[in-house]
């Protein structure tokens, strides 16, 4: 028995997701900012820049991984499928 399911509420779904990540933006930046300035901070033992450092990445890839996974998402759902289903909106893939 196939699987029916809709690339156009999948494709909706990453809108919203993409909007969120949109609205996150400016905070992480903000800070990934904060963190840079903290280790600029005089006398700051080497465990801390490290650390530091750690989080600094994770911020900075905290926005792009998620991205990356939206247009993975994306990308696997079957061609023209969401156009196709915008024109007929009652219409389910099946798998």
């Amino acid at each position: 028995m196939p699987i029916s399911w809709s690339a156009l509420e999948v494709s909706e779904a990453m809108d919203k997701v993409e909007s969120l990540l949109n609205d996150a933006q400016p905070i992480l930046s903000q800070a990934h900012r904060v963190v840079v300035e903290a280790k600029e901070i005089p006398n700051l033992p080497q465990y801390m820049e490290q650390r530091l450092s750690g989080l600094r990445e994770t911020l900075a890839s905290s926005i792009s991984r998620p991205r990356d996974g939206v247009d993975s998402v994306r990308k696997a759902l079957p061609e023209g499928a969401v156009e196709r289903e915008r024109k007929q909106p009652k219409m389910m893939l099946e798998v």
